[in-house]
Parts: structure tokens; sequence; C-alpha cells
């Protein structure tokens, strides 16, 4: 499974795999979705341009979500923290694993390159997890380089 470095700016960010971050990005998209005209065009704008290409898969290993590009100011950056906390907030409601066949409808939307059969449910807590550590690199709570280790995502 390959892994990618997420960062804001240059320098600071985590590993992740794949998988993980395009599942976080794949609710992240659901719950602005959720928010129809509501949304603000940037959000919108985000999630069509480049939010939609990372939860395809279309980009293993180099999963730039290009915080910087689109988190250009406070207000933004405010935004999509608060947005990111309540996808994963409502994950970690859910109390119950992606299902198989979640993942399986959740995977016909990528690219087939990046087709990957699922075998077991993945753990809400571990996308949550993902979520929230986002949220903190987008607040600047995050000092690891890439030099670190992934990210522990188990329970």
């Amino acid at each position: 499974m390959s892994e990618s470095f997420i960062r804001n700016e240059h320098t600071y960010g985590f590993w992740v795999h794949d998988d993980y971050i395009q599942l976080a990005i794949h609710f992240i998209c659901l719950e602005i979705d959720t928010m129809g005209s509501s949304a603000p065009d940037w959000l919108i704008e985000y999630s069509n341009e480049w939010l939609s290409l990372i939860k395809s898969g279309a980009l293993p290993g180099m999963s730039d979500l290009r915080l910087v590009d689109f988190l250009d100011n406070q207000k933004k950056k405010t935004e999509f923290s608060i947005l990111i906390e309540k996808t994963s907030s409502s994950l970690i409601k859910r109390q119950e694993n992606i299902s198989l066949e979640e993942l399986k409808t959740i995977q016909k939307s990528k690219v087939p390159e990046s087709f990957k059969q699922y075998d077991r449910e993945i753990s809400v807590k571990s996308v949550a997890k993902v979520c929230e550590t986002l949220v903190l690199l987008i607040n600047g709570h995050i000092s690891t380089k890439a030099n670190s280790s992934a990210i522990d995502l188990n329970d």
C-alpha cells in the first residue's frame, strides 16, 4: 500500500496510507455535498477541482492536498477545519466500521489503476484520526517532517 506525505507549506506534515487519506477525503466531500448552495464558492471549487482527484486514487503516493493553494487565508483554514471536524464527528457517531459493501461502492468511483480489492472492513476511528490529524496540520500543530514514520491508525 502506498503512502503520501500530506503537507502544509513545504516542511511539516504527516505520512498516511493512501487508502486512508482517500477515504477521509471521500467523507469530507460528502459533507461538502450536504452543504449544497450554502457551501462557500472556494470550497466547492476545491472539492470539484482537486479533492475529487485525490479521492479517486489517481495520484498514489503523491496525494498533495494543495492546502497552501486553497487555504490561503485564516477564514478558509477555519471553515475547512470546522468541516473536517464535523466529518470526523459524523464518522465516530456511526459506531460501526466502513463495511466491505460500502468500500466496494466507494471503490467504483476510483480510477481503474487504483482499484484495490478490500478484504476487510475499515475502522471509522482510523479514518476519523486522519481527519483529526489533518486539522492539526492546517492549524500549525504538526511539526513532523518527511523523514518521520506514518501516523499510527490502530484503534
